[in-house]
């Protein structure tokens, strides 16, 4: 007998990591032509280790029990398939066995290193040539990865706020390359050095997730970052101080206040 066996690509010839993990399971398919038994069997060989696949009337064979961890472990990533067949008089023929090479994508996005990390939002409050934020005001920062991300829950990064950590949370971007993060300045956060933003506090706390479209986990790490513009701040509301003189009720304060009604002295 005459017989020839063809197999068909692997998603596109694209394995995503998803499709690759332990217990997850692949179809394959194919064709065989010619001269065959229905209920022939196929062989195919991944990792080292042989998976069957019945052909039916017209030929067509599939096997949808394939582990994923096999087609992720084979060293070089080709599926081969062979097929004997044997006529009712006793004659074999054998296929010239067909192999279907594919990738798989493990390739983790990550934050790239030159222009990754971003301040977007700007100080507005004072008279300059230095502006400030004060409580309230919301700062913004972006992460820029060297692919497509997709997100799930609230992925944090963190900002050096008055020398402590503080956490800005994402709220959007999921399905670009660049995710947003937000935090509000807080009453009573001053100091003199400048918003930074803290080398290796992208975090996906309670659950949250950054992944590529194939399921990839993004690498958190990153370095720190420090804008081109200021990003200096004061959120510590100004209060008075009163002070009392020797005479008995002359108040003085950091603002010249109007004479206390009936009293007679002058405020200074």
């Amino acid at each position: 007998p005459v017989v020839s066996i063809t197999l068909d690509p692997i998603s596109g010839g694209v394995l995503t990591l998803n499709e690759t993990g332990l217990g997850v399971t692949t179809t394959i398919t194919g064709k065989v032509t010619g001269e065959f038994v229905e209920g022939d069997l196929v062989s195919m060989i991944i990792n080292g280790n042989t998976y069957t696949a019945a052909v039916d009337a017209a030929g067509n064979f599939f096997n949808n029990a394939i582990l994923g961890n096999d087609l992720r472990d084979d060293p070089d990533r080709t599926v081969v398939a062979t097929f004997t067949t044997t006529d009712p008089n006793g004659n074999t023929g054998s296929a010239t066995p067909a192999s279907l090479s594919y990738l798989v994508d493990t390739i983790q996005p990550a934050i790239n290193p030159a222009g990754g990390l971003d301040i977007t939002s700007a100080p507005t409050h004072g008279a300059g040539p230095v502006f400030y934020y004060v409580a309230g005001d919301i700062i913004t920062v972006t992460t820029t990865f060297n692919d497509t991300v997709y997100t799930s829950g609230t992925p944090q990064i963190g900002l050096l706020v008055a020398g402590n950590t503080r956490m800005a949370s994402y709220v959007s971007g999921t399905g670009t390359n660049t995710l947003t993060y937000q935090y509000q300045l807080q009453t009573g956060e001053v100091g003199g050095a400048d918003i930074t933003i803290v080398a290796n506090t992208l975090t996906t706390p309670f659950g949250a997730t950054i992944r590529d479209n194939n399921g990839n986990d993004a690498i958190l790490t990153h370095p720190g970052y420090t804008d081109s513009i200021t990003q200096q701040y004061d959120a510590v509301t100004p209060t008075a101080v009163l002070k009392y003189d020797t005479t008995g009720d002359s108040i003085q304060t950091g603002n010249p206040m109007p004479d206390l009604p009936g009293d007679g002295n002058t405020s200074g």
